[in-house]
This record gives structure tokens, C-alpha cells and sequence, in this order.
């Protein structure tokens, strides 16, 4: 299946890969640090090495070859002494003083203290940016409780995260060493949280004890990786300075599958649900392809990322591109659940819920037409759209459709336009409503005619307006062109213009005489 994606017209995308050359230039730029690969040489320290522990060595060579004024060989000294010691706080001894402008000295600096540089500045903001938005979803009413739930949570973990790179690159690490692997366990929950996502918004999924064993594999990690936990700080930092990460890469590779798997299984339902593409709006189905590629792109840069672990360079570039995927992860959830909050919080349109208990409630939302009712009539409380024409009966005596028949596809038309909303779907013509109905295109245009007293497009557009109508009344801040878009038109020109004919004012005049009334 054919993936229209037109999101890299925004800013945001062309933004993000202004980052990816950036970063790409940089690397490239860049230069390696290099570490002398002198020996310890007893001689200079005048001292039996035997009798003298290891961190005790490197401090006093590092002193020594800085009263020598060799910065460089005191830089690789004092960096074993810290990596042995933890002491960190040795590189800012008045020794090193007037050393402290040597570039090997420097970088020795930006390595153990706190820096604050773009990437880091980007991964907090961006972090940040997702925390709120998880507020607005976890709080504003409307749409599926459970659904709101289950993308805030996703849009948490990305965020938190992201914030935990953030402080890993401004080498906050070193300061808080309890921050070791206190994200890394919860890795294990991002496939699992779309996927119960995609499940019930495109099926009205109800959670079952069962599907708790999909906790398993968080539960696990954190048993397993509860020894680490609980260490000591120093013990934490001296792990973190010697680059000692116990599991890293059996959780890197099981993170890989778990997220491939679900991401797999999202997929599926999503390609499953295009069959019934009328039961979605224009703007749910562009969340859906939205969603599912931007967590593919992050899959894929984490993977690759994995597998080239022992590649500095190459390690560096995808370590910064997975952060730019799952960043624009975050930004794309915040950016879209301000622009069209129904679309990520509501599920498969034939089924409703209740807003505050989550609840499934079997009843039809618009009732439009019912079957008692003559031709031309309308439900109560609903405007009439006015038809000039007269049904001829002598116009369908040629008909081979029964009394039954047409009784019969009248009731299956209603509930197509009823339950099933088929008229939201922005393309629908008549030979597609005939499809749907399993009948000819003259015989669908036949119980339109006789039924309603209406032809295809104005019975389509009735159906439209009075929805467009009863989402003016149910929300409050609505944007006319994300309505247009929900009820089923392509443009709010042409929604504009059919509003005006029906109901004789245009939508923002009828949304500010709802404001008036109110």
C-alpha cells in the first residue's frame, strides 16, 4: 500500500533536517582526542609501585608532569586518577593552574564538567515541550479516556527520555549517578503502549486481565537490573566513568525486537482497518500514516544505531539521529493534538464512549432519518434542507426493485448514514455509496429519490451540515476547517458555501450566535 506523506512541507521537518547536516558537518569537523599511550614508569615517582595504590600513582604522576609543564601527560594521568578515584573535583586542584588554556586540558574539562550545548538545549526543550502536552491530553475532556491515555503515556516515556539525554549530554551523570539506567527498563513499554493504542482506536479494544502479561518484560528488567539500582553513588559513578553499563546490550537488542514486533502487530491493524476507511476521518487517517512512520524512522536509526556500537563515528551520527526521530515523535504528537485533538483521542466511529468512565455505549450518535418517517421529513430539533423537486412516481415504473427491496436498502442506507457515517469519507460518490449498499448505481440513486425526496448530493450534504451543526454546539474552540475536514469535505470554501444555503448564515456566523446565546 502507497503512503502519502506530505509532512515534510511543515517547518518543523525541514527544521529537524537542517539539524541532521548540522550535526553531520560537525562530526566531520571534529577532532578526536588523543590519548598518550605512555606506561606507568615507576621511576618518576621514586616510589615502590607496589606499595603505593594504583589512583595514588596517576594523582601524583599527574602532579608531577605538571610541575613539568607537560599538559598532555597530565591530562592522561588525571583522568586515570579520576576514573580509578571518582574524584572529579581534582581536575580544579591550583596545581593544573596554569594549564588550564591547553587544549588537551580543555577537553578533559568538557568531558567531567557540566556543559550546556545545543543538543543537549534541543533534547531539553523538546523534553519539556512533551511533558506539557501530556498535561493538556491527561486533563482536557473529550474524546476516548482510554485512547487520551495511552498516546499521553507514549508521548511521557519519549519525553522523559529525551530529558535523560539531555542530562547524559551536559554530563549530569557525573552529578546525579542514581540517574543510571533509571529509563532503561521502561524501554520495554513503548511497543506495547502503541500498540493497545492502535487497537483501540481502530477496533474500540476493551483491556482485559490478560493483556497485563504485557508488563512482563518491564517487570523483569527491573528485578534484573534491581542490583544496580541499588548501589551505592560512588559505586554508580565509578561505573559511569569507566563506561561500565552491566546488560547494555542485551537490553539495546531486546528493545530492538520488542518495539519491531508490536510495531509489526500496529501495522497490521492499521493496513487491516483501511478496508473500512469510511469508519475515519480524512484527519485520523493522516494521524494513523503519521504516527506509524515517524516510529518506524526511530526504529530503524535505533537499530542500526545498536548494531554499530563499537563504531565510534558512526555510532555518534545514529545516536544523534535516533534522538532527532523520537524528538520529532514528540513534536509531531504536540503539534497534531493542538491542531486536531479529535483525531488522537477518538476511536472507530461506529463505536462511542463515554468521556469521563471510558465506557463503550451502544447507541447511534445522529439519529438523521428514521424509518417511520415520510419522504422529505426530518428528526426533531434538526433543519430541513429545503428540495424544490417533486419525486414522479411514473420515474422509476421501470424499476426492477420490489417494495421489499427498497424497504429493505432504505433501512441498510440509514444505517450506513446513521452508525456508520459513511458520508465523513471526503471522496464519496455514488457508485461508491452504491457499492457499500451492494446494489446498482440507479438503484441507490432511486431510494435517495423516493425515500427522501432528495438527490446524492443533498442528502450527503445534509448529512454533513447537521453534524458540522452539532459539533458547533458540543465543543467550544473549534477551527471551522478541522469540522470541514470531519464531516467529510475537502476544502472550507465548499464548506462554507453548502453551510450558507442550508442553514442561511455562514459557520462563523453561527458559532458566534451560539457564543451570544450562551
Amino acid at each position: 500500500m502507497k503512503i502519502k506523506f506530505i509532512f515534510y512541507k511543515t517547518p518543523l521537518l525541514q527544521f529537524c533536517l537542517w539539524l541532521c547536516f548540522l550535526f553531520f558537518v560537525n562530526m566531520v569537523s571534529a577532532n578526536p582526542v588523543e590519548i598518550p599511550n605512555d606506561s606507568f614508569d615507576a621511576a618518576n615517582l621514586k616510589a615502590n609501585g607496589n606499595s603505593i595504590k594504583p589512583e595514588v600513582n596517576y594523582k601524583k604522576l599527574a602532579l608531577y608532569n605538571a610541575k613539568l609543564g607537560n599538559a598532555e601527560k597530565t591530562a592522561y594521568y588525571l583522568e586515570n586518577y579520576i576514573k580509578s578515584n571518582a574524584d572529579i573535583s581534582f581536575i580544579n586542584n591550583t596545581a593544573f593552574d596554569a594549564m588550564q588554556e591547553d587544549k588537551s586540558f580543555r577537553l578533559l574539562k568538557d568531558k567531567y564538567f557540566v556543559k550546556v550545548d545545543f543538543w543537549s538545549l534541543f533534547c531539553l526543550y523538546v523534553g519539556f515541550i512533551g511533558i506539557f502536552v501530556f498535561s493538556v491530553l491527561i486533563l482536557k475532556q473529550g474524546g476516548d479516556l482510554i485512547a487520551r491515555l495511552l498516546i499521553a503515556s507514549f508521548l511521557m516515556l519519549h519525553s522523559l527520555f529525551i530529558i535523560r539525554i539531555s542530562a547524559y549530554m551536559a554530563n549530569y551523570d557525573y552529578r546525579f549517578p542514581h540517574a543510571l539506567y533509571i529509563t532503561a527498563a521502561f524501554s520495554f513499554l513503548y511497543g506495547p503502549i502503541i500498540y493497545f493504542y492502535f487497537k483501540r482506536t481502530l477496533e474500540g479494544y476493551t483491556f482485559r486481565k490478560i493483556d497485563l502479561i504485557h508488563l512482563a518484560p518491564t517487570l523483569l528488567f527491573i528485578i534484573l537490573l534491581f542490583p544496580v539500582y541499588s548501589l551505592p553513588e560512588e559505586e554508580k559513578l565509578l561505573m559511569i566513568l569507566n563506561n561500565e553499563r552491566p546488560f547494555m546490550e542485551l537490553i539495546a537488542g531486546l528493545k530492538v525486537l520488542s518495539i519491531g514486533i508490536y510495531a509489526a502487530m500496529a501495522i497490521r491493524l492499521f493496513l487491516k482497518s483501511q478496508k473500512q476507511q469510511y469508519k475515519f476521518t480524512s484527519s485520523q487517517r493522516r494521524w494513523q500514516k503519521h504516527i506509524i512512520i515517524f516510529s518506524l524512522l526511530y526504529l530503524v536509526s535505533y537499530t542500526i544505531y545498536v548494531l554499530l556500537l563499537k563504531d565510534v563515528f558512526l555510532k555518534g551520527f545514529f545516536f544523534h539521529l535516533q534522538i532527532i526521530s523520537m524528538s520529532l515523535i514528540v513534536l509531531y504528537i504536540s503539534y497534531y493534538s493542538t491542531l486536531n485533538f479529535t483525531a488522537i483521542s477518538t476511536t472507530n466511529r461506529s463505536i462511542k464512549f463515554d468521556d469521563k468512565s471510558g465506557k463503550e455505549l451502544n447507541i447511534a450518535p445522529i439519529p438523521a432519518i428514521s424509518l417511520n418517517e415520510g419522504v422529505g421529513d426530518i428528526v426533531k430539533n434538526k433543519t430541513k434542507i429545503p428540495s424544490n423537486r417533486k419525486v414522479s412516481s411514473k420515474k422509476y415504473k421501470k424499476s426492477n426493485l420490489t417494495r421489499t427491496q427498497v424497504k429493505e436498502l432504505k433501512k441498510k442506507l440509514l444505517f450506513l448514514m446513521d452508525e456508520e457515517k459513511v458520508y465523513r469519507i471526503n471522496d464519496l460518490t455514488l457508485p461508491k455509496l452504491a457499492n457499500l449498499l451492494g446494489t446498482s448505481r440507479n438503484s441507490t440513486s432511486q431510494i435517495i429519490n423516493e425515500s427522501f425526496g432528495l438527490n446524492f448530493f443533498e442528502l450527503i450534504n445534509r448529512y454533513r451540515i447537521e453534524e458540522a451543526k452539532e459539533i458547533f454546539k458540543s465543543e467550544n474552540d473549534v477551527n471551522i476547517i478541522d469540522v470541514a475536514y470531519e464531516v467529510g469535505y475537502n476544502n472550507k470554501v465548499t464548506f462554507n458555501k453548502s453551510f450558507k444555503r442550508y442553514c442561511n448564515i455562514t459557520p462563523t456566523e453561527y458559532i458566534r450566535s451560539k457564543i451570544s446565546m450562551n
